[in-house]
């Protein structure tokens, strides 16, 4: 018997290989008789050996908790959050332009990097720019409640009513009800 209760000959009366105890509590040696190498634990609680006995790169976290080491053993860009709370890098680990708002509220920066042009509100609230950059026409009201320019910029005429198309008020409408007889059947 050895140390571990066990007989030290096998059914075959060669003698087998004594079987101890590693720190792990594994055997240190497999059913071939050859040593395993010994498995250790990181500060993440993973072995830092793989199947093959190859040790594998040590695996930290960022300030995001987030692996600082790919898959491959390289090492991640380190991703920090803008004053907008977004990622300051994209999956290439280049830098994306820092998004910025304007006075109302939209992104002063497209998604090619290029600054939009700041939109303002004219006196009639409708944006002073269009999607070119181009300014519009003021749009201004005249006195028939419609658009002094049209779509174009030019001015169109005033449009005015003559007194033949004004159409006449009905004075005395009792007496052009005079002489008509209405009909009632009885029921």
């Amino acid at each position: 018997m050895d140390s571990n209760n066990r007989p030290s000959k096998d059914n075959l009366g060669l003698s087998v290989p004594e079987e101890t105890i590693d720190s792990s509590n594994r055997p240190s040696k497999d059913n071939l008789g050859l040593s395993e190498p010994e498995e250790t634990t990181d500060s993440n609680n993973r072995p830092s050996k793989d199947n093959l006995g190859l040790s594998e790169p040590e695996e930290t976290t960022d300030s995001n908790n987030r692996p600082s080491k790919d898959n491959l053993g390289l090492s991640e860009p380190e991703e920090t959050i803008d004053s907008n709370n977004r990622p300051s890098k994209d999956n290439l680990g280049l830098s994306e332009p820092e998004e910025t708002t304007d006075s109302s509220n939209r992104p002063s920066k497209d998604n090619l990097g290029l600054s939009e042009p700041e939109e303002t509100i004219d006196s009639s609230n409708r944006p002073s720019k269009d999607n070119l950059g181009l300014s519009e026409p003021e749009e201004t009201i005249d006195s028939s409640n419609r658009p002094s320019k049209d779509n174009l910029g030019l001015s169109e005429p005033e449009e005015r009513q003559t007194k033949a198309e004004q159409p006449r008020p009905l004075r005395n409408h009792r007496r052009s009800l005079k002489g008509v007889c209405v009909y009632k059947p009885r029921v």
